[in-house]
């Protein structure tokens, strides 16, 4: 997953990542394989996707499959 995390990039996650950093959370790739941390807790991408939908307004698709809220 650490390939998708590059500025610019379309995917999902980018985009919840993008969103988040853009209301104020601090993210940064994390040492766990497939996990990020937001504001120092870590985080799973479905777990990022939810964060950002919640708390940044995001709304795009989520990798599981989910629709967006």
């Amino acid at each position: 997953m650490v390939e998708n995390f590059t500025p610019g990039n379309p995917s999902p996650l980018a985009s919840a990542i993008s969103a988040l950093q853009s209301a104020g959370f601090s993210v940064n790739v994390c040492a766990t394989p497939g996990r990020l941390t937001v504001d120092r807790q870590e985080l799973t991408p479905d777990e990022i996707f939810a964060l950002a939908s919640a708390k940044a307004g995001w709304s795009g698709p989520g990798e599981s499959g989910q629709a967006a809220p």
